[in-house]
C-alpha cells in the first residue's frame, strides 16, 4: 500500500495520460467534426485485437500533437530533435492504450445508451444554436455513424473510470501512511556513485588475453560473436546523388503541390550525365554546390520512401520524384556496395580482448563494492572513503517525501524508500542503492515527520489523494495486464526520419 502511495505522481501523471489523451480525442473529435469524413478511407495505422485505429484517425492525433509542440516551443522548434522523439510511434501508443481500456470496459458489460449519447450530443456547443440543440445543423456532419460510434467510446471510458473509483475503498492504515508520507520532510546527505567510471578502462595484456582465449569455451564465443554481428559487419552502403525541394513542417497543400510540380518540372530535364549541373542549379540544400553528391551513404538510414526508390535503381538511373517528411526528392545511385562480414575467425581476438577487458572490470567493481558495502553495513558513514575516490557527498536540501521525487536525484522508488526508513539514531543507508546504472549512498541529516493527531483535520483531503493514487495504480496494471495479452498489430511507417546529410 505505501509503494502504491509513494508513487502517487509518477502513476497518476502516466495513467491519467490515457484518459486526458482520450479527453482531448474527445475535445479534438468535436472541433474536427465539419471535416469528418469515413474513416475506413486511407487503411489501417494499427489492429488491437482485430479493431482497427484508421490512419485517419491516427493522423487527426498526430497533427495535434505536433501543432501542441510547436505552439509550445515557438522558434526553438527543430524538426530534427522531433524526429529523434518518435512522436508517432508515441501517438500510437497511447491510441492503442486507449483502445484497449475502451474494448475492456466494453468487456465488463459498461454500456452508453443511445439516450446517453444523445444528451451528450445535444450538449455539444458546435450543434446549438442560441444555446439550444439544433437538429439541422447536426444532420449536416458527414459520416454521423461512425463519429456516434466513436463518441460512444469515449463515453463508455468515462464510465469506466467511474467504476474503478467505486470499487476502491481505504482502511484508516492506508490513511495513516498516506499521511505521514505526504507530510514528512526529509533533508539527506548523498552521493551519486560510478563504478564504471571509477574503473575505467581496463588495459589486459597479450597474456591475459591468451588465458581467457583458452579457458572460454567455443559456444561462449560464438554465441557472443552472433549476437554482436552487426559490430563486425560493414553494412551495405550506396553512392548518392540528390536534389531537394525542401517544404516545412504541415506546410498547406498549396505548397505542397507547388513543390511537386517544381520537382516534376526538376525531374523532366534531369538525365545521368547533367544530374549534378542540374543539381547546381536547382536544388535547395547544402549539397547543390557539390552538385547533389552526397556521398557515401549507409543503407537503412534514410527514410523508407527514399530506401524503396533506392531499390529499385540501377548504376546512374534516376528515380522519380520521392516524397518524404522535408519536401521532395530525386536521387541517382552512382555506385553500390555489398554488406561484409567479418569471419568469426578474423574477429575472436579483438572478442577475447574485449571480454578479458569486461571480466577484470567487474572484477574490480565487485571488490570496490564489497568494500564499501562492508562499511554501511556495520553502521559507518562513508564520506572519508569516497573522499578518496574524489566522489562529492552532496545535500539534497529538505523535502517531501509524498513528492515522489528526490532533489538532484529524480524520481527513483528505491532511493525514496531507503530515505524513508532512515532515522536519526540509525541515519544511515545499510546498503548501496541502485538507480539508473548508477549506486547511491544515503544519510540522513534531519527529519520532520507530522503528528498522528493532525490527521483529523486533512482526512478528507488525503483520501482523496490515496483515492486517486490507487485508481492510477490500479489502471496501470490493467493497462499493463491488457497489453500483455493483447494482439497488436501496427501498420505505421517510420516517419520524420532525417534524410542524408539534413
Amino acid at each position: 500500500m505505501l509503494d502504491a502511495i509513494r508513487k502517487r505522481t509518477n502513476s497518476v501523471i502516466s495513467s491519467f495520460i490515457i484518459l486526458l489523451t482520450a479527453a482531448v480525442m474527445g475535445m479534438w473529435g468535436v472541433e474536427r467534426l465539419r471535416d469528418t469524413q469515413d474513416t475506413s478511407a486511407g487503411g489501417a495505422a494499427a489492429y488491437v485485437n482485430g479493431e482497427v485505429i484508421t490512419n485517419r484517425e491516427f493522423n487527426q492525433e498526430y497533427e495535434y500533437k505536433m501543432m501542441q509542440y510547436q505552439q509550445m516551443l515557438g522558434s526553438q522548434y527543430d524538426e530534427k530533435f522531433m524526429a529523434a522523439l518518435q512522436i508517432p510511434q508515441r501517438v500510437l501508443d497511447e491510441m492503442v492504450q486507449y483502445k484497449l481500456l475502451a474494448q475492456q470496459a466494453l468487456n465488463l458489460g459498461i454500456v452508453v445508451p443511445d439516450s446517453e449519447l444523445a444528451d451528450y450530443i445535444r450538449s455539444v456547443p458546435y450543434y446549438q444554436k442560441d444555446g439550444k440543440f439544433d437538429a439541422s445543423l447536426y444532420s449536416k456532419m458527414p459520416n454521423r455513424g461512425m463519429e456516434e460510434k466513436r463518441q460512444r467510446e469515449r463515453l463508455r471510458l468515462t464510465k469506466f473510470q467511474t467504476y474503478l473509483v467505486d470499487r476502491i475503498r481505504l482502511t484508516p492504515l492506508a490513511v495513516r501512511q498516506a499521511y505521514a508520507l505526504r507530510e514528512t520532510k526529509l533533508d539527506l546527505d548523498y552521493a551519486k556513485i560510478d563504478f564504471n567510471a571509477l574503473a575505467g578502462t581496463r588495459k589486459v595484456g597479450a597474456a591475459e588475453v591468451d588465458a581467457y582465449l583458452k579457458s572460454a569455451p567455443e559456444a561462449d564465443l560464438t554465441a557472443y560473436y552472433e549476437s554482436h554481428k552487426k559490430d563486425y559487419t560493414q553494412p551495405a552502403a550506396v553512392e548518392l546523388r540528390q536534389i531537394r525541394v525542401g517544404l516545412p513542417f504541415q506546410a498547406p497543400e498549396p505548397k505542397k503541390q507547388e513543390a511537386r510540380k517544381k520537382i516534376e518540372d526538376i525531374a523532366k530535364d534531369l538525365k545521368p550525365d547533367n544530374f549534378g549541373e542540374v543539381a547546381k542549379a536547382k536544388s535547395d540544400d547544402e549539397y547543390a554546390k557539390k552538385g547533389g553528391l552526397v556521398g557515401w551513404v549507409n543503407r537503412g538510414s534514410l527514410e523508407p520512401s527514399l530506401e524503396d526508390a533506392i531499390d529499385k535503381l540501377e548504376i546512374n538511373k534516376i528515380s522519380p520524384p520521392v516524397q518524404t517528411s522535408f519536401g521532395y526528392y530525386v536521387v541517382q545511385v552512382t555506385q553500390r556496395k555489398d554488406a561484409v562480414v567479418k569471419p568469426l575467425a578474423e574477429v575472436k581476438r579483438i572478442i577475447g580482448e574485449g571480454l578479458a577487458a569486461e571480466k577484470s572490470k567487474k572484477a574490480f567493481i565487485d571488490e570496490k563494492k564489497a568494500e564499501l558495502e562492508k562499511v554501511l553495513a556495520a553502521g559507518k558513514p562513508l564520506d572519508g572513503e569516497l573522499k578518496k575516490y574524489k566522489i562529492e557527498v552532496k545535500k539534497t536540501g529538505p523535502f517531501s517525501a509524498g513528492g515522489g521525487t528526490v532533489p538532484s536525484i529524480g524520481q527513483a522508488d528505491a532511493v525514496l524508500d531507503a530515505a524513508f526508513a532512515l532515522t536519526l539514531k540509525s541515519p544511515v543507508a545499510k546498503k548501496l542503492i541502485e538507480y539508473q546504472d548508477h549506486s547511491y549512498y544515503l544519510k540522513l541529516r534531519s527529519v520532520d515527520r507530522p503528528k498522528e493527531a493532525d490527521l483529523a483535520k486533512n482526512q478528507d483531503v488525503v483520501e482523496k489523494s490515496v483515492t486517486t493514487s490507487l485508481q492510477g495504480e490500479l489502471m496501470n496494471t490493467w493497462v499493463s495486464s491488457l497489453q500483455k495479452t493483447a494482439t497488436v498489430k501496427s501498420q505505421l511507417k517510420t516517419r520524420n526520419q532525417p534524410v542524408a546529410g539534413e
